[in-house]
């Protein structure tokens, strides 16, 4: 197998630039660390569209994948919103259904990579423009190529959430590795030095979206407490209001998270195309939880709240024997 690795962006397209960081600086560092943690796996070859801090057309990367008979091309991204309100990962992939079919192994196991490791899926997409030709450039390049190929934007580097992930080296390296044991799995790849004979596939746990160009994102995502009981002395029975709103589109359902969204729970539907929903939870105040919520539009898209602590602004009964201590 060749597998083409393009880092995005490079030279006067810099990409994202938050805490002084620049993406084409983290896409290339990315895709070196995986071009090394691939190049362990047996009978693969693995090149990079750009090694230094230079710009080139989607032309010029598709005639270097071309001339070095690439099987596969995987363009590495992160990702930012103009309102700061978006994170989490999301993966682009062809819209020609053979071409998708052969990448949909990888995109699907670097989403699940990405999940478990704190980055929440944010969905797998393919998006027509107006002739219904790729909406992305390199895909359509590739797609005219007949070479599949996909776009991961690992996280939105807008989130300060995300730091961890992508300031420092080693942070880099952890975060190719998730992709390069995702794209051998999808892949199939054997190797002797890793001892991997039988690469494990699970089913498939995500959908590809069919998104034209005029695609967006819900305008809002908010998370409140309606009511509460306090059941035990440090902890409260929280029913909590989850508000969406879309101007464009209907809203489909919504993630809930305890911790700031490192992890999400199960997505969980709107009924009857309503626009809010009441979610109860038990929680502990000295845990100091952060609820936040994704709400996702019909389209799979979605926005974050701002974080919640329930217990601000709540005064908890003590017990007779606290009282008692304090006495």
């Amino acid at each position: 197998r060749t597998v083409v690795i393009d880092p995005g962006h490079g030279g006067d397209s810099t990409g994202a630039e938050y805490y002084n960081l620049s993406e084409k600086d983290l896409n290339l560092t990315v895709s070196n660390y995986i071009k090394d943690d691939l190049e362990q796996y047996d009978h693969v070859k693995v090149f990079l569209t750009r090694t230094d801090d230079i710009d080139s057309s989607y032309a010029v990367r598709m005639d270097y994948a071309k001339a070095k008979k690439a099987d596969y091309i995987i363009s590495i991204h992160f990702n930012e919103s103009d309102a700061h309100d978006q994170i989490g990962s999301q993966i682009y992939v062809p819209s020609k259904k053979k071409l998708s079919e052969e990448i949909l192994p990888v995109a699907f196991g670097i989403a699940d990579s990405l999940e478990s490791a704190g980055i929440v899926s944010g969905g797998i997409y393919s998006c027509v423009d107006d002739h219904g030709n790729d909406y992305y450039g390199l895909l359509r390049q590739a797609a005219r190529a007949n070479i599949p190929s996909l776009i991961v934007e690992h996280l939105y580097m807008d989130r300060k959430e995300y730091l961890p992930f992508i300031n420092s080296e080693e942070a880099l390296s952890r975060l190719a590795a998730l992709d390069a044991e995702a794209i051998a799995k999808g892949l199939q790849l054997h190797s002797e030095a890793l001892a991997v004979d039988d690469p494990e596939m699970e089913t498939p746990g995500w959908e590809v979206t069919a998104l034209d160009e005029s695609f967006s994102h819900p305008s809002l995502a908010k998370v409140s407490v309606s009511e509460y009981e306090q059941i035990k002395d440090d902890s409260c029975l929280f029913t909590l209001k989850i508000q969406g709103k879309d101007e464009d589109k209907d809203l489909y359902g919504y993630r809930v998270s305890v911790d700031g969204g490192k992890h999400f729970r199960p997505l969980i539907r709107f009924k009857d195309g309503r626009e809010e929903a009441f979610y109860d939870l038990v929680l502990r105040k000295g845990d100091s939880p952060a609820i936040c919520v994704l709400v996702f539009n019909e389209d799979h898209l979605s926005v974050v709240s701002d974080p919640l602590n329930p217990f601000l602004g709540i005064t908890l009964k003590q017990s007779e024997e606290e009282e008692a201590v304090e006495e």
